[in-house]
């Protein structure tokens, strides 16, 4: 079993930070995580034309909605439940970790519809990725009885060629790399030649193709497709604690 760990983590999702109240430019905040830093962030006067119509559409409905932008804990717990119909989050310790990421997102974020949009999609996939992991395990409670030999943990100092060495470790069949779409909805997968069917599969490749839309200088940072290795931060984000928020 091949397991990465770095100091700092990167997420292909670009995090669109704006304040409401901005310059009629329509510049945006972007930040961005990438490979040994926590964040890279740029100033860009240029939104996605479909962003720019999203923002500007969101706020006159919520003006004339007078709704509130606020994140609910509650109601994303609510959300996913519904969404999956199952309702076992299993340890109740991510909750503090939620709690406080939920106030931050509230209270520091400043973030423009679009960004809400997209926060609110990432944080409702990972409580959905935590009901169907406790529910694996309820399925096969053999897996967790699996021993894990020799694990292989890939640490350094950012800019260190850690994800060259992790790429190149993951050529070796016999290692058993974490595949980005399977580390973004893990669970048992498939057979090899049903892989690219499964519904987890298309769905990550969905993402990363929007995500290289939304920001097209992060492929030049970082390419990343669909099958190659990833980093374990998708597993510990779903404790709300990783740094990848």
């Amino acid at each position: 079993c091949l397991r990465h760990a770095r100091v700092s983590s990167r997420a292909v999702e670009p995090v669109l930070r704006a304040q409401d109240r901005r310059p009629r430019d329509e510049s945006t905040t972007i930040a961005i995580r990438i490979p040994g830093r926590i964040a890279a962030v740029a100033r860009s006067n240029s939104q996605r034309v479909p962003i720019r119509i999203f923002n500007r559409a969101s706020r006159l409905l919520g003006m004339l909605r007078a709704s509130d932008p606020h994140f609910s804990q509650d109601q994303l717990l609510e959300d996913a439940r519904r969404s999956t119909g199952l309702d076992d989050f299993g340890d109740d310790h991510f909750r503090d970790g939620l709690e406080e990421l939920v106030r931050g997102y509230n209270r520091e974020a400043l973030l423009n519809p679009f960004g809400r949009l997209m926060v609110r999609g990432e944080l409702l996939g990972i409580l959905k990725s935590r009901l169907a992991v406790v529910e694996g395990w309820k399925r096969s409670p053999a897996c967790l009885e699996a021993p894990v030999r020799r694990p292989i943990f890939v640490l350094g100092l950012p800019r260190t060629g850690t994800t060259a060495l992790h790429d190149l470790l993951a050529q070796d069949p016999a290692h058993q790399a974490l595949d980005y779409w399977l580390a973004a909805a893990p669970g048992p997968p498939p057979e090899p030649d049903r892989i690219k069917s499964d519904p987890r599969y298309k769905t990550a490749r969905q993402f990363l193709r929007v995500s290289y839309y939304l920001d097209p200088g992060l492929r030049a940072i970082h390419n990343l497709t669909v099958d190659d290795p990833d980093e374990c931060r998708h597993l510990l984000q779903e404790s709300f604690t990783d740094d990848t928020f």
